[in-house]
Protein backbone atom coordinates (compact mmCIF):
# COMPACT_ATOMS: atom_id res chain seq x y z
CA UNK A 1 0.00 0.00 0.00
CA UNK A 2 2.72 2.49 0.73
CA UNK A 3 3.71 2.18 -2.88
CA UNK A 4 0.42 3.16 -4.43
CA UNK A 5 0.15 7.06 -3.35
CA UNK A 6 3.77 7.59 -4.46
CA UNK A 7 2.83 5.70 -7.76
CA UNK A 8 -0.30 8.22 -8.01
CA UNK A 9 1.74 11.30 -6.71
CA UNK A 10 3.92 10.78 -9.15
CA UNK A 11 1.40 10.34 -12.20
CA UNK A 12 -0.31 13.27 -10.95
CA UNK A 13 2.64 15.23 -10.75
CA UNK A 14 3.25 14.22 -14.52
CA UNK A 15 -0.62 14.94 -15.51
CA UNK A 16 0.36 18.33 -13.98
CA UNK A 17 3.49 19.29 -15.68
CA UNK A 18 2.12 17.98 -19.09
CA UNK A 19 -0.86 19.85 -18.57
CA UNK A 20 1.18 23.20 -17.38
CA UNK A 21 3.57 22.48 -20.89
CA UNK A 22 0.03 22.27 -22.41
CA UNK A 23 -1.22 25.80 -20.91
CA UNK A 24 1.58 27.59 -22.22
CA UNK A 25 2.28 26.43 -25.34
CA UNK A 26 -1.32 27.62 -25.87
CA UNK A 27 -0.74 30.78 -24.50
CA UNK A 28 1.97 30.67 -26.79
CA UNK A 29 0.10 30.38 -29.67
CA UNK A 30 -2.47 32.94 -28.70
CA UNK A 31 0.60 35.40 -28.36
CA UNK A 32 2.36 34.47 -31.95
CA UNK A 33 -1.99 35.40 -33.02
CA UNK A 34 -2.22 38.61 -31.50
CA UNK A 35 1.33 39.49 -32.60
CA UNK A 36 0.50 38.37 -36.53
CA UNK A 37 -2.88 40.62 -35.95
CA UNK A 38 -0.62 43.12 -34.71
CA UNK A 39 1.51 42.83 -38.34
CA UNK A 40 -1.45 42.36 -40.33
CA UNK A 41 -2.79 45.97 -38.56
CA UNK A 42 0.48 47.56 -40.04
CA UNK A 43 0.45 45.96 -43.46
CA UNK A 44 0.54 48.56 -46.07
CA UNK A 45 -2.88 48.65 -48.36
CA UNK A 46 -1.15 47.11 -51.61
CA UNK A 47 -0.60 44.03 -49.73
CA UNK A 48 -4.24 43.12 -49.08
CA UNK A 49 -6.72 41.36 -51.41
CA UNK A 50 -9.19 43.99 -53.10
CA UNK A 51 -11.81 41.53 -52.45
CA UNK A 52 -11.83 40.27 -49.48
CA UNK A 53 -8.95 42.80 -47.64
CA UNK A 54 -7.32 39.97 -46.15
CA UNK A 55 -3.15 40.09 -46.44
CA UNK A 56 -2.51 37.92 -49.65
CA UNK A 57 -0.09 35.05 -48.86
CA UNK A 58 0.39 34.51 -52.74
CA UNK A 59 0.06 37.57 -54.89
CA UNK A 60 -0.99 37.36 -58.24
CA UNK A 61 -1.00 40.11 -61.16
CA UNK A 62 -4.02 39.82 -63.40
CA UNK A 63 -3.77 41.11 -67.26
CA UNK A 64 -5.61 44.05 -65.98
CA UNK A 65 -3.26 45.14 -63.69
CA UNK A 66 -5.11 44.51 -60.37
CA UNK A 67 -2.83 42.21 -57.99
CA UNK A 68 -5.26 39.34 -55.82
CA UNK A 69 -4.47 36.16 -53.75
CA UNK A 70 -4.21 33.48 -55.70
CA UNK A 71 -6.68 31.06 -53.98
CA UNK A 72 -9.19 34.15 -54.32
CA UNK A 73 -8.88 34.39 -57.72
CA UNK A 74 -8.77 30.62 -58.73
CA UNK A 75 -12.03 30.13 -56.18
CA UNK A 76 -13.42 33.18 -58.66
CA UNK A 77 -12.10 31.58 -62.07
CA UNK A 78 -14.10 28.36 -61.36
CA UNK A 79 -17.30 30.40 -61.81
CA UNK A 80 -16.44 32.59 -64.39
CA UNK A 81 -12.72 32.78 -66.60
CA UNK A 82 -12.79 36.33 -67.20
CA UNK A 83 -10.55 38.63 -65.34
CA UNK A 84 -12.51 39.07 -61.55
CA UNK A 85 -11.63 43.57 -61.45
CA UNK A 86 -13.07 43.78 -65.08
CA UNK A 87 -16.64 41.44 -65.39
Amino acid sequence: MHGEPAVHQHTCAHSHSWHRKQMTLSHAMRMQGAEDDVEMADAPDDFLDPITYTVMQDPVKLPSGAVMDRPNVLRMLLSDPRDPTTR
